[in-house]
């Protein structure tokens, strides 16, 4: 037989059984979904991490950047390829594109870029390899481009072949043309520059902001060939 809800009352097992139902309907369910969103989370970053860990092992071939430094901040940066892209080593490619950069920059001539070329010159090379490019742009030289094509004739090269000759040695072969505004040729020549350079080695380990040095210890210039004649 039940008993009366006043019994239930003064015996104080309505409020008990209150409470255990409150318990059911509100906290439990409550501590449960609390306890499953936590839980989600643990589990979402363990597979985040796990991810990222198995991402970071790809790819096993990556780039390296290569940065060279000079100290003059006047327009003396120099592009290099990537290096994994060649079908040379990173060192060979490296060079390569320095040793051509250098020959271009020292033998084109524009009147109104000769402060840039004067600073590239000397930022690349010895004191000796300067002095004589100096002495040979100077206008007491007679076959000083200054002297002979002023502000009125630009010249052009194109490099037509590179060869090396053990680690610290090229034989570029250019063509050199120069050309007033009108078109008309005052130059057409073969040359071969034999160059002496010495250059760090290139490591992947170097760290960041390792300085890379390329200097220009020698450099000999003949003419093969004028078209002209």
């Amino acid at each position: 037989m039940s008993k009366s809800l006043q019994e239930l009352i003064e015996s104080g097992e309505y409020f008990r059984d209150a409470r255990e139902w409150y318990k059911i309907k509100y906290v439990h369910p409550f501590s449960q979904r609390s306890f499953l969103i936590i839980l989600s989370i643990i589990i979402c970053i363990v597979v985040c991490s796990v991810a990222l860990n198995i991402y970071g092992l790809f790819p096993t071939h990556k780039q390296v950047r290569y940065v060279i430094n000079i100290e003059d901040t006047t327009n003396k940066s120099t592009k290099i390829e990537r290096a994994e892209y060649s079908h040379q080593d990173a060192q060979v490619s490296i060079i390569h594109e320095l040793v051509t950069k250098y020959v271009s920059n020292r033998e084109n001539y524009d009147y109104d870029d000769l402060q840039r070329q004067f600073t590239y010159v000397k930022n690349s090379s010895t004191r000796i390899v300067f002095r004589r490019f100096f002495n040979f742009m100077n206008i007491d030289n007679e076959d000083s481009p200054i002297l002979k094509y002023k502000k009125s004739i630009s010249r052009h090269i194109e490099i037509n072949s590179v060869k090396y000759k053990g680690s610290n040695v090229a034989i570029v072969n250019f063509t050199a043309i120069a050309e007033d505004i009108s078109g008309a040729k005052h130059e057409d020549k073969l040359w071969q520059a034999n160059i002496k350079f010495d250059a760090d080695k290139i490591s992947n380990r170097l760290p960041s902001g390792q300085r890379f040095n390329f200097t220009i210890t020698d450099y000999d210039l003949t003419m093969i060939k004028d078209n002209l004649k």
